[in-house]
């Protein structure tokens, strides 16, 4: 995110921008920690499977985002189609309960699954 200030920007952001922009950043890290536990070693045993599932369920989010059922997991595609449209601020509420709400869950099936193994 440093960088990114430094280097990416041509005019300072509004402070309400840059808020979001963080709480994007930590709900992204979020989104990578469960969806790497779902698909972590613990999980599936084999090295093999666990990287094909971790790829193919990054591109599963990306692609299901991009449709009316972005609602169904992380909403990346709309995060994009908001901030390009200048509606990131506006639209935070929605799409990030969708995106931490997907995230609890992830990490919560994460943890019934550890149990159970």
């Amino acid at each position: 995110m440093g960088w990114a200030l430094v280097l990416g920007i041509t005019g300072p952001p509004s402070p309400g921008l840059l808020t979001v922009s963080f709480l994007l950043y930590a709900l992204s890290a979020l989104t990578g920690t469960a969806l790497g536990a779902l698909t972590s070693r613990a999980i599936l045993p084999s090295p093999a499977f666990s990287i094909m599932t971790l790829v193919l369920g990054f591109l599963a989010i990306l692609l299901l985002s991009a449709t009316s059922l972005y609602w169904l997991t992380v909403p990346l595609i709309s995060w994009m189609k908001a901030a390009n449209a200048g509606e990131l601020v506006g639209r935070l509420p929605v799409l990030g309960s969708i995106s931490l709400v997907w995230c609890v869950i992830g990490l919560g099936a994460y943890a019934w699954l550890r149990r159970r193994t």
